[in-house]
């Protein structure tokens, strides 16, 4: 048994030999130790033996066992077991600082005070509560209910390890600390709901509301104590303003409010019914929109957007009740706002309830443009996904409470509640693509580190740490290039031009194409492109296909190379990446330049806000001023013509590569599947799949893993697929899409011209360049 608790347990065997009966914990009640307690030494001052009163030591730390004995069956306690501060992995074990993560020592005391042995350091109750030794069960204890800053003796700077592992969890108490979450002061009333800490631990025990009506109905004054309570001040017991302990559970250290909303049931899709199990709404966005409300109504779609049978997605729009059939009075023909699904009326708060940002539908338009119109009319929204488990932290941090804005700074109305906010544009463009959840390009499942693990990815890879394990999917927000974990600038004030600023690796951060051989491009080279490379720069480098075997069976074009999808910066950087198999012999470009030296980077040419399906001629090639003069229609570099100079050197590949796949008709050992392929090629057309045989055999190309008959037509198939199909979004179309066209026309055309050349194809008409 350790000092500390045989020094305890002989104090407290001393108070019961006197007859003291310990009372349950009731925090500070104002005696000092066990002085006033009726008929016990210290209400007179006189004990009858010394003459002096009994004073119970302060200050000093008791431990799990001796705070076990009055509080081991309760709910606070049942739910710190099953919680991180209680189960830190073994990890921890002498890696980790001792005064976060084993502050007292304790977690050998565990068996003794609840049956159980962490593999982990414990940080118990006194970590939060403070040194126990003048509560004895009826004394004070230091913080009854810990605040902010209990918390911020580990959640503040973090050790520089640490971020590596927790990248958006350095300085959480700083930021919170300037975010309008913590200095707004706090309001009375159904106002506390949302705007104290004491009534926002109600509301959330409650449920989540769907409208302003549906809150005063359920928070009242017979519900809720806080609704009652003035606003609390150092000298009036009332409601304050929010804490860390408003959002989180201290005990059991999950969000508060209804968690994730799983729905288990039969969830069809591809023509067959199953039994599975989709969160619908998470913890997470349940959390948030408890008072940044919204209304929605999930549908579950077959098929939405995945492949695999039995499969689909719920979408979500805004429901029936922003429309004007639920807020204009049929007989009055005047708004009815009670009904409205957010609690603030429109005149303020807007920009906190984001009713007509975030998600598409129908919806009346004085909520939106709050011009007296009762007409609806349909908004677009951001393809946010509630479900997500980061729902809402995709583009937001929460313990800064900021958001991304860009706006005019000059404007008179609340800076974070303008209307013509121009990051809701950009939010809507990055829902097209790099947020959207529905698109074949974010839904993913483990494996795909980085590009499709989502933001958290980027922030660890910039802070250092290389092995990210293999975390499910999500989708790209905000937060992915942005970095919004970072105190605002002053108490309440949105960090807008902080946010704004691109994220940046180390400067001694490697930025490496798969290939051994390739070059190690710079942090400085890449500028505002760090991100953009990490996800474009190819997945699996080109092999040397002169040293490859050249069965009968065939060979697959995955042999040859599998850059994946987009892989841009491979393309762009042309034979100094060494991404794509090359034939023997032959030169090769390098890093694509500008006519005059300038080498130019992922956003020169595309808005990565409105991707404009990723098309560099509809986005600045021929949009911006300071390209159309030489790129626009007419000009000597119309964009339409560049691009299909390249297409000429796809279309004849492609071309070259049917000849010499029928030619292959009949060969002895074939794969059977290819051989397949071969003779559909050669049949009548159109068929029940395909208009013509050129659509087929792109389709068949374009998969991940097909046999060729022989290496060189694999080779040839594997560049077509590379420049055409690969290089270049949305990947599901077909040949002439690529963005190889303008990231590196002549490394492309040069690569397409010599596959053309090995299956002795004709070049009438075409020149390497």
């Amino acid at each position: 048994m350790s000092k500390r608790s045989l020094c305890f347990r002989l104090l407290v065997a001393g108070l019961l030999a006197c007859s003291l009966t310990l009372a349950g914990c009731s925090g500070d009640d104002g005696r000092n130790g066990i002085a006033g307690v009726s008929g016990i030494d210290g209400v007179d001052g006189v004990d009858g033996v010394d003459g002096a009163d009994f004073q119970l030591p302060q200050g000093q730390v008791v431990g799990l066992v001796n705070c076990s004995t009055c509080h081991a069956a309760s709910t606070a306690v049942a739910d710190w077991l099953t919680s991180a501060h209680a189960n830190q992995g073994s990890h921890t074990i002498n890696t980790c600082a001792a005064a976060c993560h084993n502050p007292n020592g304790e977690r050998f005391e565990m068996a003794a005070a609840y049956g159980v042995s962490p593999a982990g350091y414990v940080v118990g109750c006194e970590a939060c509560h403070g040194a126990a030794s003048g509560h004895v069960g009826v004394g004070p204890i230091p913080y009854a209910a810990p605040g902010t800053a209990q918390c911020a003796q580990c959640h503040g700077t973090l050790p520089e390890g640490h971020i590596v592992y927790h990248p958006f969890a350095d300085d959480i108490a700083t930021r919170f600390d300037t975010s309008r979450h913590a200095v707004q002061n706090a309001r009375a009333g159904s106002c506390s709901a949302c705007h104290s800490h004491e009534g926002g631990i109600e509301l959330l025990a409650m449920g989540r509301m769907t409208s302003d009506a549906a809150l005063k109905a359920a928070y009242t004054d017979a519900s809720a104590e806080s609704y009652m309570l003035p606003v609390g001040s150092e000298t009036i017991v009332g409601v304050m303003k929010k804490t860390c302990a408003t959002c989180h559970d201290p005990h059991t250290t999950e969000l508060r409010g209804d968690g994730d909303v799983i729905v288990t049931g039969l969830l069809g899709g591809g023509g067959a019914t199953v039994e599975q199990t989709r969160t619908v709404y998470s913890a997470e966005f349940n959390l948030c929109t408890a008072c940044h409300m919204v209304d929605l109504t999930a549908t579950w779609v077959p098929e939405a957007t995945e492949t695999s049978p039995n499969k689909g997605m719920y979408e979500y729009e805004l429901s029936s009740k922003y429309t004007a059939a639920n807020l204009v009075d049929a007989g009055t023909g005047t708004f009815d706002l009670s009904k409205a699904p957010f609690y603030h009326d429109g005149a303020s708060g807007n920009g906190r309830t984001f009713v007509d940002t975030h998600f598409g539908g129908t919806i009346m338009e004085h909520l939106v443009a709050f011009n007296g119109s009762a007409a609806n009319i349909t908004i677009k929204g951001y393809n946010v996904n509630p479900g997500g488990k980061n729902a809402c932290t995709i583009c937001h941090d929460p313990h800064t409470a900021g958001k991304m804005l860009s706006i005019d700074s000059s404007s008179t109305v609340d800076y974070a509640d303008q209307f013509d906010n121009q990051a809701i544009s950009y939010a809507e463009g990055l829902g097209d693509f790099h947020s959207n959840y529905l698109g074949t390009v974010s839904y993913r499942n483990t494996g795909c580190t980085p590009c499709h693990s989502g933001d958290g990815a980027f922030a660890a890879l910039a802070a250092g740490q290389t092995d990210l394990g293999d975390p499910g999917w999500n989708v790209l927000g905000c937060r992915g290039c942005h970095d919004l974990a970072q105190a605002n600038a002053a108490p309440g004030a949105n960090n807008s031009a902080a946010f704004a600023e691109v994220r940046e690796f180390p400067a001694d951060y490697e930025f490496k194409f798969s290939a051994p051989a390739a070059a190690v491009v710079t942090a400085a080279e890449l500028g505002v492109n760090q991100v953009c490379f990490e996800c474009h720069k190819g997945r699996t480098a080109g092999v040397d296909v002169a040293a490859l075997a050249d069965p009968a069976a065939g060979t697959t074009n995955y042999s040859i190379s599998y850059l994946h999808y987009a892989p841009s910066m491979a393309i762009l950087y042309g034979n100094d990446s060494k991404m794509v198999a090359t034939y023997a012999g032959k030169t090769y470009a390098g890093r694509f330049a500008h006519y005059d030296g300038a080498k130019f980077g992922c956003v020169d040419c595309h808005n990565v806000h409105d991707t404009e399906g990723n098309h560099a001629a509809d986005n600045k090639m021929t949009t911006s001023s300071a390209c159309m003069g030489c790129h626009g229609p007419g000009t000597f570099a119309d964009a339409d013509l560049l691009q299909a100079r390249t297409q000429a050197f796809s279309e004849r590949l492609l071309a070259t590569i049917m000849t010499a796949m029928v030619a292959a008709d009949g060969q002895a050992g074939l794969n059977a599947t290819c051989q397949a392929k071969i003779t559909a090629l050669m049949g009548a057309y159109p068929n029940a799949t395909f208009a013509t045989a050129e659509e087929e055999l792109m389709d068949y190309i374009q998969q991940r893993v097909t046999t060729f008959p022989n290496k060189t037509i694999a080779h040839a198939a594997s560049s077509w697929k590379v420049f055409t199909y690969e290089d270049g979004a949305p990947h599901g179309q077909t040949h002439g899409h690529g963005g190889s066209w303008a990231h590196n026309s002549k490394f492309a055309r040069q690569i397409m011209y010599d596959a053309i050349q090995s299956l002795g194809g004709s070049l009438t008409g075409l020149i390497r360049p």
